[in-house]
């Protein structure tokens, strides 16, 4: 599912026009990578948690030349769904 898919669904369920419900889809994203900038955690009960994650730097190797590279430390996004969306998602496999 996209932007796209998500306004057009907004604007159903919400009888609004398509592009009030893009503008309103546009500014939660914009507000969540707000957030996640400042190192804030974005929740969304029944969802889960975004955060950042901050990795430390490690040695790899290159499986083609088995070269040993170092990595960097960088920050990722992780999302940890809640109890709720597991339950949801597993409750519909078993149908």
């Amino acid at each position: 599912m996209n932007r796209n898919l998500v306004a057009r669904k907004l604007a159903e369920k919400m009888s609004m026009s398509l592009v009030d419900s893009r503008v309103c889809v546009d500014t939660v994203v914009s507000i969540m990578v707000e957030g996640l900038l400042t190192d804030e955690k974005v929740t969304f009960h029944g969802f889960g948690r975004i955060f950042l994650l901050s990795q430390r730097p490690r040695t790899v190797r290159n499986p083609q030349t088995g070269e040993s590279m170092m990595f960097e430390s960088r920050d990722t996004i992780r999302l940890k769904p809640s109890r709720e969306l597991i339950d949801k998602i597993n409750k519909r496999k078993r149908k």
